[in-house]
This record gives C-alpha cells, sequence and structure tokens, in this order.
C-alpha cells in the first residue's frame, strides 16, 4: 500500500490510481498547454503561486540578433507578474536523441543573453491572447 498512489473522490470513494505508460512528449506538450497548472507554481513561490498563461506554443527561436528563427521553445509562458517562463518538454529516460539536451541549454542561453527580445514575445502573446 505505501507504494501505490490514491484519490478520494467527492463521493468519499477510495480509489487507486494504476501506473500508466509514459506519455509521448506531444501528449505532455499538450497537456500543459491545455492545462498550464500542471507545472506546480507553488514550488516556485510558496507566499505568491505561479499561475501561468500560455503566450506561445513552438516559439522559434533565432540563432542570433537579426537572424531567421533556428529553433524553437516548446512552450513560453507568462506569470502573473508578467514574467515570461520557457519550458522544453523532455523525457527523463531513453531519450533517443541526448544531443538535445546540450541545444536545449544554448536556447537558453539565447533567451539569457536577449535574442529572444521582448518584443517578439509580446508579439506572440498579442496574437494568442488578443
Amino acid at each position: 500500500m505505501a507504494d501505490s498512489i490514491f484519490l478520494l473522490d467527492e463521493d468519499s470513494t477510495l480509489r487507486e490510481l494504476t501506473e500508466a505508460h509514459h506519455l509521448t512528449e506531444a501528449n505532455l506538450q499538450q497537456l500543459l498547454a491545455d492545462f498550464p497548472q500542471l507545472m506546480a507554481g507553488k514550488q516556485l513561490d510558496e507566499a505568491s503561486p505561479r499561475r501561468w498563461l500560455l503566450v506561445k506554443r513552438e516559439l522559434g527561436i533565432p540563432d542570433g540578433q537579426e537572424c531567421a528563427n533556428r529553433w524553437s521553445i516548446d512552450h513560453l509562458f507568462l506569470d502573473q507578474d508578467g514574467i515570461s517562463r520557457l519550458v522544453e518538454v523532455k523525457r527523463s529516460t531513453g531519450h533517443p536523441h541526448p544531443a538535445r539536451g546540450r541545444r536545449t541549454a544554448s536556447r537558453l542561453r539565447f533567451q539569457r543573453d536577449g535574442v529572444l527580445d521582448a518584443g517578439k514575445q509580446h508579439r506572440s502573446y498579442k496574437a494568442t491572447c488578443g
């Protein structure tokens, strides 16, 4: 019983949750887009848990200033303070492309270095959220 996870329904019925196979990255990406609350905002700020607004999926990222998009980030979210969060979904085991992790690190450096500028983020927000 210690290894099980249970859900207590509204009618006080206890249901054991069963283990399922891993989702694909695409499945998890869609779940995050549809239900951003899956990201644990309370872990980032317990006093004011983060709430997320999806701005764009597959946001193009250039490899330098004034360059065309070379890569993409799975999701761009904003929190309630307007702080952007880049989310890249990766399976934790058995990934057939280990080099993708290195490319993800490069993408995050582009964000840090300002290659993904605030104007592009704002245009993505306007296109998605009006």
